[in-house]
């Protein structure tokens, strides 16, 4: 017959085991249902015979679970980690092949985005929002053994994310694939802006948050990308619905300035025809001719000035000039497009032509060299942080170093391989026909 102290001794382990099996049962119904959810999308979208149906089925990621992570971030625990990824990598993956869908035909370039896109990204940008959160939040801790740790759980090939920003490149509207990867870069600006509360410029107006809330449970948040005002301006946006602001002015409401000399009749056109989505945000459009002299005033009687997220550089000429006479507006980020026939170190440039115009016949005259434009932002306190084939991204350093950091341009050069490179080589060969500068 058990003694009293014994009794009591079971009486409190059976307490003890009652509390900790409560916790694991609370446990298990916030977060180990979603997982075979989770699991079994992501099956689903790697079973998909038709892109489309990736889209379909990725939607019906629960609601409320990406909602949590979003509003929960940081995340911190390993458990909460590995449900990000693969939440992340089933809407991802989404609106990776919805956009890959439409990008097949060019009338579904031309058409609205569809209700599949909008809903998808809905729940892609709030997930982005979380990883853009957790890593700033890792890289904050200075334990590079921490946040390389959590920066390889959301991508499994590539650390840094550049050159190719591994899976978070996709392309829906731009030329290649600059969507995911600008989208990846502004959102970790934008988290980067939201837990230092940096004050004075408007985004930082707009977009102060907590940060570092570490795991707790907080109320729904906005989307990082969808608050306040965020402006963006494009030089050569041709037709509207390839560039690489058209992804954020019909998906986030992006306030953006598209100028093109040819084609803004084009533009105006897809941005205002029936059915486009409610989240967007009609461009204003300038059908200037851009020379190194009048383009402040051309991005200023069009209403930007000061502190913007993106600056998109697609002339295919004067560029170089452009972006070293404009000093109407300061992007955060700013994407290029640079001429490939220069190795790395070649600081060239074309020659300043005020009446240049760009023709796909004379590829060996027009933009400059990645080295020369590494080197202009230099001088104006940018960094390369990685390359989608020929366009390279800068980050301002004020924004994201530690997440974003300065990249060996070495390995943009990566895709020059086999027939590219010859052709490649026969455009250099060229090239001393035009008027090229060292700079």
């Amino acid at each position: 017959r058990p003694s009293p102290f014994e009794l009591l001794a079971l009486a409190a382990l059976f307490v003890s085991a009652a509390t900790v099996l409560r916790g694991a049962l609370s446990l298990v119904s916030v977060v180990d249902p979603m997982v075979p959810v989770v699991t079994d999308l992501s099956s689903t979208l790697q079973d998909a015979s038709h892109p489309r149906s990736s889209a379909s089925v990725a939607i019906d990621v629960d609601a409320s679970l990406v909602a949590s992570l979003s509003a929960r971030a940081p995340l911190v625990t390993d458990v909460e980690l590995d449900l990000l990824r693969r939440v992340l990598d089933a809407t991802r993956r989404a609106v990776r092949a919805e956009c890959s869908w439409r990008r097949r035909s060019d009338t579904r370039r031309r058409a609205p985005p569809t209700a599949l896109l909008v809903a998808a990204h809905a729940r892609y940008k709030l997930v982005l929002d979380a990883v853009a959160r957790t890593l700033v939040a890792a890289a904050a801790t200075r334990s590079p053994a921490r946040f390389a740790h959590i920066a390889r759980l959301f991508d499994q090939r590539y650390w840094p994310f550049a050159p190719a920003f591994g899976e978070f490149l996709f392309g829906c509207t731009s030329q290649t694939q600059e969507d995911g990867a600008l989208e990846f870069v502004l959102a970790v600006v934008a988290a980067d802006i939201e837990r230092r509360n940096v004050t004075g410029t408007a985004l930082a107006a707009n977009n102060t948050g907590s940060g570092g809330h570490g795991g707790n449970a907080f109320g729904p948040r906005p989307p990082l990308l969808d608050r306040g005002v965020h402006r963006a301006v494009e030089m050569c946006s041709g037709i509207g619905s390839e560039n690489n602001l058209a992804y954020f002015a019909l998906l986030y409401g992006f306030d953006t300035l598209m100028v093109d000399g040819a084609h803004t009749h084009e533009a105006r056109a897809f941005f205002t025809q029936p059915h486009m989505p409610r989240t967007m945000h009609t461009p204003t459009f300038s059908d200037a001719f851009l020379t190194r002299d009048k383009v402040n005033s051309v991005v200023r009687d069009a209403g930007f000035h000061g502190s913007i997220d993106l600056l998109s550089l697609d002339m295919d000429g004067n560029d170089w000039h452009m972006w070293r006479a404009l000093t109407a507006v300061q992007p955060r980020v700013v994407i290029v497009e640079w001429q490939e026939m220069w190795y790395d170190g070649e600081r060239k440039s074309m020659a300043y032509n005020a009446e240049h115009v760009a023709s796909d016949k004379l590829l060996a005259d027009m933009g400059a060299s990645l080295s020369a434009f590494i080197a202009l932002g230099a001088e104006r306190h940018y960094r390369l942080v990685g390359c989608v084939w020929f366009n390279a991204i800068f980050v301002h350093n004020d924004f994201a170093q530690l997440v974003l950091p300065a990249f060996n341009a070495t390995k943009c050069y990566a895709h020059h391989k086999g027939s590219y490179a010859l052709r490649l080589a026969q455009r250099r060969a060229r090239a001393d026909r035009y008027n090229w500068i060292d700079v």
